[in-house]
């Protein structure tokens, strides 16, 4: 943009995540809506104007820098919320996460601020290039997005898991939440033994004492097979995606953060049917891994009572 004699402003600001999941969008001048975000002071370093202004312009004080997230430019928008195609800037946004809840401006220049759905605020979004931008980072905000739920939900998860497994012991929910924070990729070397699976993978990091806590990745399109377990109970919860859950004749739809179960003896199955990989955490009572009667399969798998390794 510099090349064509326009000056090039230079907006350090950030994506907000907040303790139910959703981001902070601010209102500008009252007449248009942005990301939280503004110009640097001369000596400031992006990542300082950054912090600097999500805390004037939404009024948390108690938020983190996870690192920076993107950077691109765009014309500006002015006072009256008109595109000014001849004003250039250059933004640069920070991911954040805060556990606060209440917004208070203390930049009378954007005089409210507001928590969305990051799917909604795209629409909200007054800059087209803006919620492009949004829109573009939306996938990589989903997972972030359900790390920081489930961390916010960590003292609900106690309630969660007991609801199901009453006696759960506290050091495994909160190997759970460190599961759920983590995912996949974050766990690795926790795990005491995986499995390569049709569907994706199944990493168990805990069979011990009289509860196990496995953490599993289904790929789109693709299926656990029909089974039962003749004295296992499980508890699963959803870190990324939508996980499809049948039981018997019904179909369930499980959303990042909600959860599922299974009794002894009951039908089931979990899938994928969307486009994205599905992160789910279990756990699960007794520990038993050669406890499954596995009754149809998409894969042709052996049928009846199956070992751990099959």
């Amino acid at each position: 943009m510099t090349d064509v004699g326009i000056p090039v402003e230079r907006t350090a600001g950030g994506v907000v995540l907040g303790p139910d999941g959703r981001i902070v969008l601010v209102s500008q001048q009252g007449r248009s809506w942005s990301f939280p975000k503004g110009h640097m002071e001369p000596g400031e370093t992006v990542e300082a104007a950054a912090i600097r202004e999500v805390g004037e312009e939404t009024g948390l004080s108690r938020f983190r820098c996870r690192g920076p997230l993107t950077r691109y430019g765009r014309s500006a928008i002015n006072g009256n919320g008109e595109i000014e195609p001849d004003r250039l800037k250059q933004v640069e946004l920070f991911l954040f996460d805060t556990t606060e809840s209440e917004l208070s401006p203390a930049d009378p220049e954007n005089p409210e601020a507001r928590w969305m759905d990051p799917t909604a605020a795209t629409a909200l979004l007054s800059h087209p290039v803006d919620a492009a931008v949004l829109s573009r980072l939306l996938p990589r905000i989903e997972v972030l997005r359900a790390g920081r739920t489930r961390s916010a939900l960590a003292n609900g998860l106690s309630n969660d898991v007991r609801q199901v497994l009453p006696d759960c012991p506290a050091e495994i929910i909160e190997r759970l939440a460190h599961c759920l924070e983590n995912g996949l990729a974050g766990i690795a070397e926790e795990t005491e033994v995986s499995f390569d699976k049709p569907y994706g993978e199944n990493h168990v990091l805990i069979v011990s004492g009289d509860y196990g806590l496995s953490c599993a990745g289904l790929d789109p399109g693709t299926s656990t097979s029909l089974h039962f377990h003749r004295h296992r109970r499980e508890l699963f919860l959803v870190r990324t995606g939508t996980l499809t859950v049948v039981k018997g004749s019904e179909t369930i739809e499980l959303g990042v953060g909600h959860r599922g179960e299974s009794v002894p003896g009951e039908l089931h199955s979990i899938a994928n049917r969307g486009p994205c990989r599905v992160e789910v955490a279990e756990v699960f009572s007794p520990p038993l891994l050669d406890d499954k009667v596995r009754v149809s399969d998409t894969y042709d798998r052996s049928l009846g009572a199956v070992t751990r390794f099959e």
